[in-house]
Order: C-alpha cells, then sequence, then structure tokens
C-alpha cells in the first residue's frame, strides 16, 4: 500500500488518480490495516493507501465528502469516537470499525483466534491462566483492558496529556490475577507522560466514563498487551504484545475478513461502481 501522510495529500493524491483512472481507493489508517487485509482486497478493482494515522485518514474522509468526490472512502477506527460526539457526524465517505480499532474487531468477532494464539505459545502458562480465570481467560482479557478504558475516555475529554498508547499492563498484573487497580495503572501513565494526575480530581469523571464504556472501547493492542502480561504473570517466558500480534495477525485468513463488520460496508460501496472491495 502506498504511504501518505496528510489529508490534504491523501485528497489530492486521490483527485489526481480518479480524473485518468476507473480504479476505486480505500484509504486506511496505518500498519495494522496494511497487515491484515494485504492480500484480501481485490486490487484488480481498488487501491489501498496508506494514511498517516487516524487525523490524516478522517480528514481525508471529510474533505472527500465535502467535495464531492466519488470512488473513494476513508477507513478509520472508531476509537472512543461515540463517546466525543464524533460517529455521529461521519459523513458516507468514512467507514468505521465497530469497536475501538480494527485489531479489536478481530478478537471481537474470533477471540478463539486469541486462545489460540497464547496456548501455542505456553500451553503450561495458558492453562495456568484458564485455571486462574475460571475457564474465561477472555473475560479475564477484557476487564483488566476495561480498567484503562475510563482513563483513556477522562484524557481525550479534558486533554490531559496522559500517554497511555503501548501501555505497559504487564507492569500492573500481579501473579494472582486480581484486577489492577486504577491508581497503580494512573501512576505508571503519569510516569510515563511526564504529569502529575490525582485521582481525587478526575474521579467523578472516571466513574462516568465507567458507566458507558463496555468491552467493544477496548483497544485492540491493549487486548493483546494484557493477553501477554497475564502469560507471564502465569510463568510463560519470551511472550510478548509483539509475538502475540504476529500469531494473531498470520492467522487472520479470508473467513475472518468476512466477519469483520467493515467487510460489508466495504463490498456495498465497491458495488456501487461495479467493483469488488475483497478478493473473495
Amino acid at each position: 500500500m502506498m504511504e501518505l501522510l496528510t489529508a490534504d495529500s491523501l485528497y489530492a493524491h486521490v483527485l489526481m488518480q480518479r480524473q485518468t483512472s476507473q480504479m476505486i481507493f480505500a484509504i486506511f489508517e496505518g500498519s495494522d490495516e496494511d497487515r491484515l487485509l494485504t492480500g484480501h482486497l481485490n486490487e484488480s478493482d481498488l487501491t489501498p493507501l496508506i494514511g498517516g494515522g487516524k487525523a490524516a485518514v478522517y480528514g481525508a474522509g471529510l474533505l472527500l465528502h465535502a467535495n464531492r468526490l466519488k470512488g473513494a472512502v476513508a477507513v478509520i477506527d472508531r476509537d472512543l469516537d461515540d463517546h466525543l460526539g464524533i460517529s455521529a457526524s461521519y459523513p458516507p465517505t468514512i467507514v468505521a470499525t465497530a469497536s475501538y480499532d480494527l485489531v479489536g474487531d478481530v478478537i471481537r468477532q474470533r477471540p478463539e483466534l486469541l486462545m489460540r494464539t497464547m496456548s501455542v505459545h505456553s500451553t503450561e502458562a495458558y492453562a495456568a491462566l484458564s485455571t486462574g480465570s475460571g475457564g474465561r481467560p477472555m473475560d479475564l482479557i477484557y476487564l483488566v483492558a476495561m480498567v484503562l478504558a475510563p482513563l483513556r475516555l477522562v484524557n481525550e475529554q479534558r486533554v490531559l496529556g496522559l500517554k497511555l498508547r503501548k501501555f505497559p499492563f504487564e507492569a500492573v498484573i500481579q501473579t494472582d490475577l486480581t484486577i489492577p487497580a486504577i491508581e497503580d495503572v494512573l501512576k505508571i501513565a503519569n510516569s510515563r507522560s511526564g504529569t502529575i494526575h490525582d485521582l481525587e480530581d478526575m474521579a467523578t469523571d472516571l466513574v462516568n466514563a465507567e458507566v458507558i464504556l463496555t468491552s467493544k472501547d477496548c483497544g485492540g493492542h491493549d487486548l493483546l498487551s494484557v493477553a501477554a502480561g497475564l502469560l507471564r504473570a502465569c510463568g510463560a517466558s519470551g511472550v510478548s504484545p509483539k509475538s502475540l500480534t504476529i500469531g494473531l495477525f498470520s492467522a487472520v485468513d479470508s473467513s475472518v475478513i468476512k466477519t469483520l463488520p467493515v467487510f460489508e460496508p466495504l463490498q456495498k460501496w465497491a458495488a456501487e461502481y461495479s467493483r469488488r472491495a475483497f478478493a473473495f
């Protein structure tokens, strides 16, 4: 996939190409989409482009709509847009994931793929995790990841400047597999961000966030980080979020792609131009 870094450059590129080509164009956010979808897109009909992250791709989607440019669509991670008043105004030129991101959609649709990946990395640790979670390791993964979700939302709402991307869940996961305390999560977030936010100052906002957030608001990479942390707490060595990501992505085939919430909207959009977005 070709990579372009700004909304303006993405829009300009599509505009230029559409003037001379019958191809349709789908703009994706980044490397996850590239790695998960490469080989599954019907590139005889559709040209995929990689933007410079959410802001660039979302901005390109708005420009496509504002300028009524046909034959192109922007595909974005939903993130917490439902709770920030953003998703309600998505134009038809934007297709969003159903959960926080595309990786989250893969895990929600096919959780057994993550369970299998974890088991392959360490049969013994996975067995211990299954026993320690009452036979429901996926539920425990979501519960641990959900500790961070309210802080993510409050961070966005109040522009706190906390660096929560690639949060090191392993640092707050204990061998007894208890759910981490928000105090410990905030302490690490402050340390990583060079901030001094106090829990009491945001307590009400965090409670309000907890009420409205669900498991779909967990980032896919948060889930992978939690999964790796839980395996290590159960005795696994050599397992990391990266190794689990590689294993999960390698298990994604056409049968998985067809279950993703972005699949049908992209197929229907492409059909409007007598094209197919996917190769199956």
